[in-house]
């Protein structure tokens, strides 16, 4: 149907960050899966990064950094690379590599902001920002993947990556986490590791995602390392949105300047569901050419039935609206089905 979604989408953010914007120094931040989840997906896979329309919303919200998520690789290597090498902002990503060894994007960035303290005085302050996903991609992906890449553990790129940001001279340091926490120590390669990075000596912030779940909230009671009322992971500040544009989270710190560093003293998180604000105009309209050629792409009519299908049913036995979409695929696929030992 072609209605407006009243309860999430990338549209509502806008006037929640031009409020934030006007409050003090922000920076914007994604954590991945931005070129899947939305039938415009595989419609725009092929773009240029100038008329993709993940790439324009970036550019017109103004991001001061984003990541990828194990989805962005849905549609191959050479589509991610040549979208994320076309962002308008810095795209960090530091533990999948080439199988060569070397790197596949730029591992980390150096943001430099002025922020002004309470006395009026005003300051320079550096924020290193880094990436990172679940190894798994290489499992989810594998046709795809196989060969191309290697990826490193979540934990051990993300200590290497920090380390080396703050002998660059980060002041703050920023994980874009494409990772969810758990309730215990992790082995090397675990899908959910964000509350292990968080435990890093030179990590100070923690922005999560993957799991498709909120903090702060009740989605994670019971873990020992999340405070889901503070918003942290084992002491360090985190925060995660939800999915799918359902929310937008507000993350504010305070730091103070011992010597020639700085170091986070408080922090407030809040989660703004986006359903409570309303699409803005600016960006609804930019868009809006992406979206009729949608429409367009969707309602059209690719074949015809005499027998009514259904595809409610697929739960409780036969049903031929699935069995004709798995036929589909099938027919699809071709050749390309196989078996691995």
């Amino acid at each position: 149907r072609n209605t407006p979604d009243p309860l999430r989408g990338l549209d509502r953010v806008g006037p929640v960050i031009a409020a934030a914007r006007r409050a003090g120094t922000t920076l914007l931040f994604d954590t991945g899966d931005l070129l899947q989840g939305t039938p415009m997906a595989p419609l725009f896979k092929e773009s240029p990064p100038e008329e993709h329309p993940a790439c324009e919303a970036i550019a017109a919200l103004g991001y001061a950094a984003v990541t990828l998520g194990n989805h962005d690789f849905n549609f191959g290597l050479d589509s991610a690379t040549r979208l994320y090498d076309g962002m308008p902002c810095p795209v960090v990503q530091s533990n999948v590599l080439h199988n060569s060894g070397d790197p596949l994007f730029t591992q980390s960035a150096l943001l430099e902001r002025q922020l002004r303290d309470d006395s009026g005085a005003d300051h320079v302050i550096k924020i290193g920002v880094f990436g990172v996903l679940p190894p798994q991609i290489l499992n989810w992906d594998r046709a795809k993947l196989l060969g191309l890449v290697t990826v490193e553990d979540m934990v051990n790129s993300a200590k290497r990556t920090s380390e080396n940001l703050r002998a660059q001279g980060a002041d703050l340091i920023v994980a874009l986490a494409h990772t969810g926490p758990a309730g215990s120590p992790q082995p090397d390669g675990a899908e959910n590791r964000a509350h292990e990075i968080a435990a890093l000596p030179q990590v100070d912030v923690v922005l999560a995602g993957h799991s498709h779940k909120t903090l702060p909230s009740e989605d994670y009671a019971g873990l020992t390392e999340v405070n889901t009322v503070a918003a942290t992971m084992a002491g360090t500040p985190a925060m995660m949105p939800g999915a799918h544009g359902s929310h937008i989270g507000r993350m504010v710190l305070r730091l103070q300047k011992d010597g020639t560093c700085w170091r986070v003293i408080a922090h407030e998180a809040v989660l703004l569901p986006l359903q409570d604000h309303a699409p803005c105009p600016d960006l609804t309209a930019k868009l809006a050419p992406h979206h009729a050629r949608t429409q367009r792409f969707i309602t059209r009519r690719i074949a015809t039935t005499d027998a009514p299908i259904s595809g409610t049913g697929f739960a409780f036995g036969y049903d031929a609206g699935q069995v004709l979409v798995a036929e589909a695929k099938r027919w699809r696929a071709g050749s390309q089905l196989h078996l691995d030992a």
